[in-house]
Order: C-alpha cells, then sequence, then structure tokens
C-alpha cells in the first residue's frame, strides 16, 4: 500500500496539482454565488488540479483514500491539453500544451503499461528528428491517441472530479476545511 507522504513526495517537483490532506476534518465547496456545493462532504485528499501530476497522483491513491479532484477546466489535462475545434461539421483537434512525454524512470514506464496496451497512449517518435541533443535520442515519446489529454483522461475517468471549479482560496474553520471558487 502507498503511503500519502510517500505519494505526494514523489509529486513534489511536478508541475501543476495543489494537494490538501482532509483526514479527520469535513469540507465544504462554496461556489461563487456563496451556495455550498457539497456541505460536510467527507473526504480524506482534494487534489486541485487535474493535469497529469494531479490525475495519476489520484488514480494511484484512489483505492486507499476517499478522494476528489478539483479543476478549473471543463476536464483533465493540465497543460497536456487538447482543444477541439468544428469546421463545417469536421472536428479538429490540436495539442496546445506538450507535443509529446518522455518516459525514463523505471515506475512510470510501469505506470503507463496498461494505457499503451489499451492504446489511449502511442510511440510517438522513437528519435527527433535533426535533434542536436544526444540524451534526448535514447528515449521514447509518446502521446496520447486522441490527444494530449488522453492520458489525464484515463487516470481520472474513475474519479470523483468536479470540473469548472476553479478554487481561489481554501480556509479551515474548528473542524472543516472550506475551499472557495471564483
Amino acid at each position: 500500500m502507498i503511503s500519502l507522504r510517500r505519494a505526494l513526495r514523489s509529486v513534489k517537483n511536478a508541475l501543476g496539482g495543489a494537494f490538501l490532506s482532509l483526514r479527520g476534518s469535513g469540507l465544504q465547496l462554496i461556489d461563487a454565488d456563496q451556495s455550498l456545493s457539497l456541505r460536510g462532504l467527507m473526504k480524506d485528499l482534494v487534489c486541485i488540479g487535474a493535469g497529469i501530476a494531479g490525475s495519476l497522483l489520484c488514480h494511484l491513491l484512489k483505492d486507499h483514500f476517499d478522494l476528489l479532484l478539483l479543476d478549473k477546466s471543463r476536464g483533465p489535462g493540465g497543460r497536456m491539453s487538447t482543444r477541439r475545434v468544428d469546421v463545417d461539421g469536421r472536428e479538429y483537434r490540436f495539442d496546445h500544451g506538450a507535443q509529446f512525454m518522455t518516459v525514463r524512470d523505471e515506475r512510470l514506464k510501469e505506470i503507463i503499461t496498461r494505457p499503451l496496451e489499451l492504446g489511449v497512449l502511442k510511440v510517438w517518435h522513437s528519435a527527433i528528428p535533426h535533434a542536436s541533443y544526444p540524451e534526448i535520442k535514447e528515449s521514447l515519446r509518446f502521446c496520447g491517441s486522441t490527444g494530449m489529454n488522453a492520458l489525464s483522461k484515463y487516470f481520472s475517468s474513475d474519479l470523483e472530479c468536479r470540473f469548472n471549479w476553479k478554487c481561489v482560496k481554501v480556509t479551515f474553520e474548528k473542524t472543516h476545511w472550506k475551499l472557495f471558487s471564483s
């Protein structure tokens, strides 16, 4: 079983995602109109940010903790997001964040094995054409089959998520946390 401390330490330097431990505390999510959207909700962990770090961490912890994933966007992805545009009845997709992801760590290789088998990810290039950086050529690069947000979508697909919810303030009041949205 993975410990919360170990999981948080492993993503300490990752971009995106703020994690709030709620063990033994209640939670109130307060929308911009000041209505309480989830009064008295009991959660072990709230993750703010459904990018690759937040969605992966929640995916790894889902069997051990009762958690909630929040994000200000319409869906998961963060800096690995994909936009869809309809032109004359035809959908076009483009990635406006990361073009690919490089996997050098053995633990991450193990984590992405299942998404590769399911076709969520695919090999992008084994080497960047005309790259002048030899250390980059040693690693495979992957991209999402339907866009770069595919991996975050996969990791968050069976989680309790709340999108279009931008957290602007977090306070603790005696027995519970309050998260405020703009």
